[in-house]
């Protein structure tokens, strides 16, 4: 399995708003579905191409819908974030 490299671990939230991210939903559908405003979708947005070093926005989409598709995972220092959004250790494997 592919892994992409996160330069920090991911939030709860920056976990959800990536999983309806790779579910195909726009910013105004993931607004809705979380409860937030489009504003705040769009900051998480913008740290989670930080964190997950995505040059724009196609980019997070991508990797937000390999991540769904379980082809790939992502990977912060010796962590792995599910599609559950659980962080479990390589040790633990």
């Amino acid at each position: 399995m592919k892994q992409i490299y996160a330069k920090a671990a991911l939030s709860r939230r920056e976990t959800d708003v990536l999983r309806v991210i790779g579910d195909g939903k726009t910013t105004s559908e993931i607004a809705v579905k979380l409860k937030v405003s489009i504003k705040t979708v769009q900051e998480y947005c913008a740290r989670l191409q930080q964190k997950l070093d995505a040059a724009n926005r196609n980019r997070l989409i991508r990797i937000a819908v390999l991540w769904r598709a379980d082809i790939t995972e992502i990977v912060v220092k010796g962590t792995r974030v599910t599609r559950g959004g659980d962080r479990k250790s390589f040790l633990a494997r």
